[in-house]
């Protein structure tokens, strides 16, 4: 579960802990799975930033996030192994061969391991087969299946900016519904636009309209613009402590990896609001600071973990944790 523009400070209390009587969602999610206490961003911006996070790579160059662009991506390298159930906001990094074809029967870990014994009984054979054993299981490549290519290939990084208007809530409850038990591993992945401005809701869900012209500077104005922020973030948390819920009533809870993060924080600090370089700089504290659970599968109790973790970490470290190898170079670690 990826938030947006969350700074870590946002969460904490005047003892540097989640603010439990505030956020008790998340200082719920925080006592059951480490908490990363020194994660750090890469990037102020969604496109380079879920890119970041999602390849295992820094940002190098100026590219929509689109598949095409990053054809190797936490999608495809689950993919296969892995259903997937990707809502995704700004990117389209899962390609349509992942993200709208199930795993069938005849494909994934399962028919690896059961051809296992054909596949050897060939390679040892005392004469050459005239079939390639692989093509007994393998999965058709993108190119192959022809669901990919289809797509038009976009240039411009803010090609989905058109559908930031999108019902947000809606866009959870899509994902919540998801969250049930099923006969293969599945991999859910939502990308939340909270709590993200525009802010509009009060931490009971109820929504609100704020003038379009409400200035954000001068004395007064950005600390109205800060608790109109965490208003929103005490939303937020109540959609934390739904997931949290939904898990435990499916069973799932237990099983699962959680990750919880956000893409970039945001500056509240008169005179370098926002989250550009500018911002960073005066204020890196909160635009580079993020916060980051993972719970891991029968993980319990709660820990914290201070050494640097980087957004690049983040696919290393769960495809670790799942046992999945990453065919390709990636500046992060596990």
């Amino acid at each position: 579960l990826v938030l947006d523009e969350l700074p870590l400070v946002s969460l904490l209390g005047p003892d540097g802990r989640v603010d439990a009587t505030r956020f008790p969602h998340f200082a719920e999610l925080a006592a059951g799975s480490t908490w990363y206490r020194d994660a750090t961003g890469v990037s102020g911006w969604t496109p380079y930033a879920l890119p970041a996070m999602l390849t295992g790579r820094y940002p190098a160059r100026d590219a929509a996030p689109h598949y095409s662009q990053y054809p190797e991506n936490l999608f495809t390298a689950f993919g296969g192994l892995y259903d997937i159930r990707a809502e995704e906001s700004i990117t389209r990094l899962c390609p349509p061969s992942r993200c709208e074809q199930p795993v069938a029967p005849e494909q994934g870990l399962g028919v690896l391991v059961r051809e296992t014994g054909k596949l050897l009984g060939q390679v040892t054979a005392p004469r050459d087969s005239r079939i390639d054993p692989e093509d007994s299981y393998r999965e058709q490549t993108a190119a192959e299946a022809g669901l990919d290519a289809a797509e038009p290939i976009p240039d411009d990084p803010k090609f989905r900016w058109d559908s930031l208007d999108d019902n947000q809530p809606a866009r959870f409850t899509s994902f919540l519904a998801g969250l049930k038990p099923s006969s293969r591993p599945t991999l859910h992945f939502l990308h939340l636009l909270m709590p993200h401005s525009p802010w509009a809701f009060l931490p009971s869900g109820a929504r609100y309209d704020g003038p379009e012209d409400l200035p954000n500077e001068g004395a007064g104005w950005v600390e109205l613009a800060r608790q109109r922020h965490l208003a929103q973030l005490g939303y937020t948390d109540r959609l934390i402590g739904e997931t949290l819920r939904t898990l435990r009533a499916t069973g799932l809870y237990d099983q699962a990896m959680v990750v919880v993060t956000a893409d970039h924080g945001v500056s509240f600090t008169q005179g370098f609001q926002g989250r550009g370089m500018d911002a960073i700089k005066a204020a890196p504290g909160e635009v580079a600071w993020v916060p980051l659970f993972v719970k891991e599968p029968g993980q319990r109790a709660g820990r914290i973990d201070d050494r640097n973790w980087e957004h690049v970490d983040l696919l290393p470290t769960m495809a670790d944790e799942a046992g999945v190898r990453i065919p390709w170079r990636v500046d992060g670690r596990s």
